[in-house]
């Protein structure tokens, strides 16, 4: 399951792109519907958020214990951002909340791995096309900086 999203040629990529993270895609539509079984169990938002879900996991860049996602396909699939907007620290959240809604063990063990998947790009420390040299959270390390805080809590 995927949701329309603004026009990726704001962003000066073609129009027939997918955006698929938090800000602009599915993770971030499927983090809303999870948040809303998470207030009222209606079912019928989990199945959404579990759809959504599933479509972010097929798209997933997978190496071992390490995930990461594309910022967007097909033109721009092997940039992966790390920030809260495009990239892991945001689209990580919706693997957390639906851990923290279902207690699935697999929810889990792709949050740990989108960790695993950060730290391995050598952030913060070195900045790659997806890190920029920027403190917001949108695109640098505050959004980092809050998966880690959130995630840390729970282990």
């Amino acid at each position: 399951m995927t949701w329309p999203t603004i026009s990726p040629a704001y962003f000066g990529i073609p129009e027939d792109s997918v955006m698929p993270n938090y800000f602009y895609g599915t993770a971030g539509v499927a983090y809303a519907m999870a948040s809303l079984y998470e207030e009222n169990k209606d079912e019928r938002y989990l199945a959404a958020a579990e759809k959504g879900v599933k479509y972010i996991q097929a798209i997933a860049t997978v190496e071992g214990d390490n995930i990461l996602f594309p910022h967007s396909f097909p033109y721009l699939k092997d940039v992966h951002y790390l920030g809260l907007c495009h990239g892991a620290a945001g689209t990580i959240r919706l693997l957390y909340k639906l851990y923290k809604v279902t207690g699935e063990a697999e929810y889990k063990e792709w949050t740990e791995n989108i960790v695993n998947g950060i730290l391995n790009t050598g952030a913060p420390e070195l900045h790659s096309d997806g890190y920029w040299n920027v403190g917001s959270q949108c695109c640098g390390s505050a959004g980092m900086q809050r998966v880690s805080w959130s995630v840390g809590r729970d282990r």
